[in-house]
């Protein structure tokens, strides 16, 4: 039972999405946190928690996006991983 190329590059870009997608909920807890420590948002206020998280992810797409030719030429797979994975996972809940 052999595997083909094409079956391969998908398994490595789905390893590749959910790897990145388990660090951008990390980081989309240590930012709440950051933010909750440094009252910034909280129960009380109009800022919610996920606000940071998802401004700066909004940010980080975009610029993402405008350098999209650049990302895909260094390593197609770690742009489908940073855009797809981490960043979905980081600006949603």
């Amino acid at each position: 039972m052999s595997i083909g190329f094409f079956e391969f590059t998908f398994v490595l870009e789905v390893c590749w999405i959910s790897a990145c997608a388990m660090l951008g909920v990390q980081c989309r807890l240590w930012i709440g946190r950051l933010f909750e420590l440094i009252q910034v948002t909280s129960e009380s206020t109009a800022l919610f928690h996920d606000l940071p998280a998802n401004a700066l992810g909004s940010f980080l797409m975009g610029f993402l996006a405008s350098r999209d030719s650049l990302l895909k030429n260094l390593h197609p797979t770690l742009h489908i991983g940073t855009s797809t994975g981490f960043l979905g996972s980081f600006t949603s809940v």
